[in-house]
């Protein structure tokens, strides 16, 4: 029912019963990693933390949480616990959505080489590609001003990987 309602779009009752499944079934990383999906997608970041923390202490072989608990952590602004989990994903054959995160975590710290230097990775992969790359960049644009970057270093930074 949980998957049912996380499928049509409805985060609340999904959220709703993953919580009951998580319940009778508190350490199956599979249903406490979805629970950690609802309830970041529902902004409830310490408590998707929580969840994505139990995966990674369940099951840390797995990798499964530690894409959802970087990303959670640049949207809590924990920028140095978020750079070792973004370390420890480049070691799992990481993807073209992993380097523009790791662009947005170096556009929080004020990095904007580096920045540009896994955007770069990111536009060129083969599963991105620029199209993908700059919807997907605009889509993220309101997190990096939440994180404290300018509309101005934006525009600068991403005018410098289109260029090259």
């Amino acid at each position: 029912i949980a998957q049912c309602y996380k499928l049509i779009g409805d985060n609340v009752n999904a959220l709703i019963y993953y919580e009951r499944l998580s319940e009778l079934l508190p350490n199956n990383t599979s249903i406490t990693l979805n629970l950690g999906h609802c309830y970041l997608e529902a902004g409830r970041y310490d408590e998707a933390l929580k969840a994505y923390f139990m995966v990674d202490y369940l099951s840390p072989e797995s990798g499964k949480a530690l894409r959802p608990l970087a990303w959670t952590l640049f949207l809590t602004g924990d920028y140095n616990r978020c750079s070792e989990y973004y370390d420890r994903v480049l070691q799992y054959n990481p993807t073209a959505a992993d380097y523009l995160n790791i662009g947005h975590l170096n556009m929080a710290l004020k990095q904007y080489r580096k920045a540009e230097h896994y955007y770069q990775l990111s536009k060129s992969s083969p599963d991105f590609g620029e199209k993908k790359f700059l919807a997907q960049f605009k889509s993220d644009r309101c997190f990096l001003i939440q994180s404290g970057v300018s509309d101005e270093i934006i525009d600068i930074v991403i005018d410098s990987v289109l260029e090259s």
